[in-house]
């Protein structure tokens, strides 16, 4: 275990959908800005983002790259599409960001 993932531990599973509700509710909410380009380019907006946080999603894994944690929230939009979002927490800054769509 390295001193950064002492410093900074992983969400429990039970709380990442909850987190990330809260977060974005509260508009701490910080878009990669290749997010939007995957989020076209799988075919949904950010209303099936929402859809997805609010509805269907379902956490999926857990990951450890570049330093932080990043989360898989896999859900259907309103049409039935399947939707994976990859997200981070910045607990520090006590934002989200939304990493990538797929």
């Amino acid at each position: 275990m390295t001193a950064q993932q002492r410093k900074d531990p992983p969400v429990p599973d039970e709380e990442v959908i909850g987190r990330a509700r809260y977060y974005y509710e509260e508009g701490t909410v910080v878009r990669y800005p290749h997010f939007d380009t995957e989020l076209r380019a799988a075919g949904a907006t950010h209303l099936d983002v929402e859809f997805i946080l609010f509805r269907t999603g379902r956490f999926k894994k857990k990951d450890y790259r570049r330093g932080r944690w990043r989360y898989v929230i896999s859900g259907e939009d309103d049409t039935g599409d399947l939707l994976e979002i990859v997200i981070e927490f910045d607990l520090k800054n006590c934002t989200l960001r939304l990493i990538t769509a797929y």
